[in-house]
Parts: structure tokens; sequence; C-alpha cells
């Protein structure tokens, strides 16, 4: 098995080339940023709730309820691939967290 490293978290990959633990590695980070643009902006969100939605689930509520602009939420639909929905779904978490805080680190919620 090959190992590499994508957004900071290892995935592995078995010998097809298939991702073993991409799409786990895509639910942790995506529920990561969800928490901290969550948290950056005051919601309150049931995380026990949300850990236990699937991946597909959960990158689909986030980018259904999340606050982007509509040319955002049409490249969410437009990812033809989960990865790459949840890929981009983290950039814009990124981003608007950026945007609420002005840059300040705000630590996630452990709950």
């Amino acid at each position: 098995m090959a190992t590499d490293n994508i957004s900071g978290i290892c995935k592995s990959h078995d010998r097809d080339g298939g991702n073993i633990f991409r799409r786990l590695a895509a639910q942790i980070v995506a529920e990561r940023e969800a928490r901290r643009l969550g948290d950056a902006m005051g919601l309150a969100v049931d995380w026990a709730a949300v850990a236990k939605l699937d991946d597909e689930m959960l990158v689909n509520a986030i980018a259904q309820v999340a606050p982007f602009d509509v040319g955002a939420k049409q490249a969410l639909l437009e990812q033809e691939t989960l990865e790459g929905r949840a890929d981009l779904l983290v950039q814009l978490m990124q981003f608007q967290r950026i945007a609420v805080t002005g840059g300040v680190e705000i630590e996630p919620t452990l709950q």
C-alpha cells in the first residue's frame, strides 16, 4: 500500500488504486470545518446527530444549509464526485470562516 498526504490527512490506496480511507478522511475534514464555521457563526448544532450521517448525507446537508452564494452552491452541484464536492465544500467553509472571523482562529467545540 502507498500513502500520500492530502489536506493534512493520510490516505491509503489498495492495489486497484481505490481509496480505503478517502471517504473517512473526507468526512472527518468536512465535519471539522463545519464545526469551525458553526462556532465562528455562533450556530447551535447537534454534533451527535451530525456524527451519525454517512459521507454523502453529511456533505449534502452542509452544502444545503451553509451560507454560500448561488455561484458557490452551483459549483458544488456541478462536482461529478462526492470527493470533489467534499473538497470544494471544505474550501468554501474555510473561506466563509475567514470572512466571518476576519482571519482569527476560533477553536471548535468538542461536543
